[in-house]
């Protein structure tokens, strides 16, 4: 079994706990995080899409790139469901959500062989990189997604920050971008 990161894998109330907010979530906000949860992992383990999941988690090099990667895309399936019927997802309930999803999906790599168990390190740096992606796809300053950074240690943030500058160097062709074409919209108005 995959090892438990402390506030991850457990899900009463919403994880009202792991989220570090003793208030109880509302009816609604429940109903939601369910639903996502509950959606996600009828994908995973279904007959149907698991091998595909499988496959997936087996792209990549690293175990954590392959669960962030596969809750992204899961993720966003989701809320484009959500925003089909004008439901406002609010953070809490995505962070909460990737807290629960995070092992389970370690999980499922790890029984089918994919990868080896996950330590609780790497448990932290794949919530790390899926907050991060998630944040900068669709909530940048997003509350819930930088109280979940907060939970993760600060190392592993500028270890994940550092890699990111590194491949962002590679590709932008070597340090501070060098033979890169100069920018042609102003800083903010990109896509």
């Amino acid at each position: 079994m995959v090892q438990q990161m402390a506030g991850v894998g457990v899900a009463p109330q919403m994880q009202q706990q792991a989220m570090g907010d003793e208030s109880t979530p509302t009816p609604e906000e429940q109903a939601m995080y369910d639903a996502i949860v509950g959606d996600i992992e009828k994908i995973l383990y279904s007959k149907k899409t698991m091998p595909r999941i499988i496959k997936m988690l087996g792209g990549k090099e690293d175990p954590t790139d392959a669960i962030m990667h596969v809750l992204m895309m899961l993720g966003k399936r989701e809320k484009e469901g959500f925003e089909q019927a004008n439901i406002q997802v609010p953070d809490e309930v995505w962070r909460a959500a990737a807290e629960e999803l995070v092992p389970v999906v370690a999980e499922l790599g790890a029984s089918q062989g994919v990868f080896p168990e996950l330590s609780q390190e790497q448990m932290h740096q794949a919530l790390a990189k899926l907050a991060m992606a998630w944040s900068a796809q669709y909530t940048p300053d997003g509350p819930g997604m930088q109280q979940m950074m907060q939970r993760v240690p600060p190392q592993l943030v500028k270890s994940i920050q550092a890699n990111a500058a590194k491949g962002a160097m590679q590709m932008a062709g070597g340090p501070a971008g060098a033979n890169r074409p100069p920018m042609n919209k102003p800083p903010g108005t990109m896509p």
